[in-house]
């Protein structure tokens, strides 16, 4: 019997890489002060409860105000091949701006966590990003068209839970394929 390569490769991913399901709502109502963690399956650790709060309201629901919930006073990029503030270290405020001006050419953008990994003060998360180009990036005028990415970013925590760094890789590339496909 064959099996569909997609049922098969969410069987690996839900049996072998991410055994526990997060209900970003519930983890919202966890946080707030509810005694039962939001999951199914093993639970999370703290850290990876906050991590996916981190990226569902900054990232994609773009909460900047909430940035200082987060976000260490020092935060430091350590490896980011293609972001502009690749190797810099920032403040919260100037970590708020990097967010704004990222989330600007896609707002609705959606990062979509596949698998958390967690190794003493450090998560790295894998993720399918997705987004409608609908305003200008620079070089590309808005498109309205849908693009899409992937990539694995290690996020690193200091004692009281904040961030304070990541480590990243991405298909930057595959993204600009799409811009300079969609502008023709």
């Amino acid at each position: 019997m064959l099996l569909k390569w997609g049922v098969f490769t969410e069987f690996l991913r839900d049996r072998y890489f991410y055994p526990y399901k997060i209900d970003l709502h519930a983890a919202d109502r966890y946080i707030g002060g509810m005694t039962s963690p939001p999951i199914t399956g093993a639970a999370p650790s703290p850290r990876k409860i906050i991590l996916a709060e981190f990226l569902e309201r900054i990232w994609n629901r773009g909460e900047i105000d909430a940035c200082d919930r987060f976000v260490a006073e020092r935060y430091t990029l350590h490896h980011d091949p293609g972001d502009p503030w690749a190797g810099r270290t920032l403040d919260v405020a100037a970590y708020s701006e990097r967010v704004r001006l990222s989330r600007a050419p896609f707002p609705n953008q959606r990062f979509d966590a596949q698998a958390m990994l967690e190794d003493g003060h450090a998560i790295a998360v894998t993720w399918l990003w997705s987004a409608t180009h609908a305003a200008d990036y620079p070089g590309f005028p808005a498109t309205g068209q849908r693009i899409t990415m992937s990539g694995a970013t290690v996020y690193s925590f200091d004692a009281s839970n904040k961030l304070t760094g990541h480590w990243q890789i991405t298909d930057r590339l595959g993204v600009y394929q799409q811009l300079q496909r969609n502008r023709r």
